[in-house]
């Protein structure tokens, strides 16, 4: 075999036997990442900015729900659920039990404080609800499916990333809506029939209190890329390392003497 040869053969080699291992990594889960930010009309003037990451495998999908927005005014600034489509409908019906979901803390605000008490080992009093392949995660009664927006939203870090919240309105420091979730949380749901091939071809942001009021998220970042897209890519690599060896352009390094 010619040098030429020999450095065409290992480049191929080198590029397809990275098949199995991505194929089997694209088996395992898929992931995509949904955003909102700006300012909607329904927060009156005030920004929103938050992410949705899901991820699919065997008959589960889990979402990690994280509000970006710090210091926020308004409690329609906060998080109450995600609507989310999937393009694989479930095998059967969600049941309250679900969803298993935790958040970092819980944050308890008194009229008029600004500071709130910190909770640790918070549950999120949230679970999921499905019509065919529309899912809704947010805050429901305990142990029903019923929405219950009141309590339980998501909301962001303070001042500065801290536990301050200077900018509060009364519909945050208050006990009314009070405890809301601190800035993140990971829900894990049962989905029988889900697998890692499924997507999540849309997802609704629900903010504040009253159920209705819609962001809609866009894809920030999706990953691992379709076996599809990764087996062209390696296909072209492929040509043009043969293209260079017709043409003589294949660099060959020759061992020193």
């Amino acid at each position: 075999m010619t040098p030429r040869a020999l450095i065409l053969t290992l480049t191929l080699w080198s590029a397809w036997s990275t098949v199995p291992e991505l194929m089997e990594t694209t088996a395992e889960a898929a992931t995509v990442t949904y955003q909102i930010s700006g300012t909607p009309g329904f927060t009156g003037a005030q920004p929103v900015s938050a992410t949705a990451q899901f991820t699919t495998s065997t008959n589960q999908i889990v979402v990690v729900i994280t509000n970006n927005e710090e210091n926020p005014n308004t409690d329609a600034q906060t998080i109450n659920a995600i609507i989310f489509n999937i393009s694989t409908t479930p095998t059967s019906s969600l049941t309250a039990s679900s969803t298993t979901g935790s958040a970092q803390d819980t944050r308890t605000f008194t009229k008029g404080n600004t500071t709130p008490t910190i909770g640790s080992g918070a549950t999120t009093q949230w679970a999921t609800s499905n019509s065919g392949a529309t899912l809704t995660i947010g805050s429901m009664s305990p142990g029903t499916l019923t929405r219950n927006p009141h309590d339980h939203t998501l909301i962001g870090l303070g001042l500065n990333g801290g536990n301050t919240y200077p900018n509060a309105n009364p519909s945050i420091d208050s006990s009314s809506h009070s405890p809301f979730l601190g800035f993140t949380a990971t829900f894990t749901i049962v989905v029988p029939g889900v697998t890692s091939a499924t997507t999540v071809t849309s997802a609704t942001f629900e903010m504040g209190t009253i159920a209705g009021q819609d962001a809609t998220g866009v894809i920030f970042v999706s990953s691992p890329e379709p076996p599809t897209l990764a087996l062209g890519g390696i296909g072209l690599a492929s040509l043009a390392a043969f293209r260079a060896l017709r043409r003589g352009k294949a660099r060959v390094v020759r061992p020193s003497t």
